[in-house]
C-alpha cells in the first residue's frame, strides 16, 4: 500500500535528501554538486 499524498501549501519547506542507494554518493564532483544546488534554487 503506497503512503498518502503530502498536503502541499504555500510557504511550506520540503526535506531534501541527497543520498544514493546504499549510501552512495550521488555527485561526481564538488562541480556536479553546486549544478544541483543551483538547480534547487531556481523559481517555480
Amino acid at each position: 500500500m503506497s503512503r498518502p499524498l503530502r498536503t502541499a501549501f504555500p510557504a511550506a519547506v520540503d526535506h531534501v535528501t541527497t543520498r544514493g542507494d546504499r549510501r552512495d554518493s550521488i555527485f561526481d564532483d564538488d562541480n556536479d554538486q553546486q549544478q544541483f544546488l543551483a538547480v534547487l534554487a531556481l523559481p517555480l
